[in-house]
């Protein structure tokens, strides 16, 4: 089955209020592991929708935005944000920015308030697609 598209949402640069889309992954410590066979259940992938807010001269992103980090609004570098494996960025003029990160903000575990991450690219696609303009 064909991942879904954002058509056209991704660019190499950056601009500060962009929407990121940080795809990272991670070691689960708690599936046992032998010498280097690592079990598919081990590796744990998540989304996560935030917003540029600062970027390198080269416009390669360096800190975003995002409401799990930071209940205050500030800033994350990316350096301390453990296991990001890639950056999709979206263009600010092709997506209504607020809205997007409203409906990521609404995307909680079943029966809580806590913020979930999305487990696919798709489950990314179908939240902001209806905010792109």
């Amino acid at each position: 089955m064909p991942t879904k598209s954002l058509t056209h949402p991704v660019r190499t640069r950056a601009s500060r209020g962009d929407i990121a889309v940080l795809y990272t992954v991670h070691l689960d410590t708690s599936h046992p592991t032998t010498g280097c066979d690592v079990s598919p259940a081990a590796v744990h992938e998540e989304y996560v929708v935030t917003r540029v807010t600062s970027v390198a001269a080269d416009g390669a992103v360096t800190s975003v935005q995002d409401t799990r980090w930071s209940y205050d609004n500030s800033s994350r570098s990316l350096q301390d944000i453990p296991g990001v494996a890639k950056i999709f960025v979206i263009p600010q003029d092709r997506v209504d920015v607020e809205a997007a990160l409203a409906t990521a903000g609404a995307h909680t575990y079943p029966d809580t308030t806590v913020l979930r991450p999305y487990a696919t690219m798709d489950e990314v696609c179908d939240a902001i697609n209806p905010h792109r303009h």
